[in-house]
């Protein structure tokens, strides 16, 4: 059966991180940008992450639970510091391979239901209990995440792990940006896939440009270099199903004797302020709707549930200070 529904809410957040850009230098309005990370070994950052979702929705069918609830809010703040750990690789003025350490210095859940969901319980006391926790991971030059060590044992739930893993993958969205680098007023496309739907082929379809340059939004102190500037992307985003008209029953569904259908929709927005200066995130706002009504089926016994909701989403990433020494 499907993962837990608000848990997949997280999806959006997922995405919110996956556009922290990484920028190279700061050229003229029609010079093309070369988004490309730069990394030092021994330095940290500090990224806070907030999501706050509202999910309304309620199952139906023959395998119900008709004391789960209909009406989920739900606030997650994560104060994440990244450590470079070593990089290589690095050439041409083109990412190399680059090990990072993630350590959750704070972590914080508030939940607010119509009633009481123990899957949902265990879910916020992972979240609670992440802070001291160390995640290493490696980013290939191709953006992908790669010797993910130490997830498990942070996040033992698998839904919750995976979002995790999709979160810190988020930083490495590079690959996906054009290699000729960006012309300020352009446009540029890339799509991704939404793991572990019950829905085979929902893919994000997000279109991005490159607006203007203007003093970036973190809340780092620039006095040491003056006025930092950023790149201004913004990028509108769609859920589409790239098998339309096909059985769209994911192979892990199938295999375990299960047919799905049904639709899964969604539309929004981002706005990053990304350094010319480091090629850092400074921020990142996102706001996204999803509307979600599909129906799982045995196959052996002709049992099924079909789920119906909307979940709407609103994220914040912000690089920032490293906090006070205690």
């Amino acid at each position: 059966m499907p993962a837990h529904l608000p848990a997949k809410a997280l999806l959006l957040f997922i995405l919110a991180s996956s556009f922290l850009f990484p920028a190279a230098h700061e050229g003229g309005p029609a010079e093309r940008l070369r988004l490309v990370p730069h990394y030092t070994v021994g330095e940290s950052l500090y990224y806070q992450f907030e999501l706050h979702t509202n999910t309304a929705g309620h199952a139906s069918g023959s395998i119900t639970d008709p004391e789960a609830a209909s009406h989920l809010e739900q606030s997650i703040s994560v104060l994440v510091r990244l450590e470079v750990v070593s990089v290589e690789g690095e050439n041409g003025g083109g990412p190399g391979r680059v090990r990072l350490r993630a350590t959750y210095e704070k972590s914080a859940v508030s939940s607010k239901s119509d009633a009481f969901d123990t899957q949902q319980a265990a879910i916020e006391e992972q979240y609670r209990k992440l802070e001291g926790h160390s995640i290493e991971f490696t980013i290939e030059p191709d953006g992908k995440l790669t010797d993910v060590q130490g997830l498990r044992e942070a996040m033992p739930n698998e839904a919750s792990a995976a979002n995790a893993r999709d979160m810190l993958a988020g930083i490495s969205f590079g690959a996906s940006l054009p290699r000729e680098g960006v012309e300020m007023g352009k446009k540029w496309t890339t799509e991704r896939p939404i793991p572990a739907a019950p829905l085979a082929g929902l893919v994000w379809r997000a279109e991005s440009a490159y607006l203007r340059n203007e003093p970036c939004r973190s809340t780092v102190s620039t006095a040491a270099t003056g006025d930092e500037m950023c790149a201004v992307i913004v990028t509108r985003f769609q859920i589409v199903q790239r098998k339309a008209g096909k059985d769209p029953t994911p192979d892990d569904y199938r295999r375990n004797g299960l047919h799905t259908s049904g639709k899964w929709t969604g539309t929004g927005e981002s706005l990053s302020s990304i350094s010319l200066r480091t090629g850092l995130v400074t921020s990142t706002t996102q706001t996204g709707d999803e509307a979600i009504d599909f129906t799982v089926t045995s196959n052996r016994s002709g049992s099924h549930m079909r789920y119906a909701g909307r979940v709407r989403t609103e994220s914040n990433i912000a690089l920032v200070p490293a906090p006070a020494a205690r």
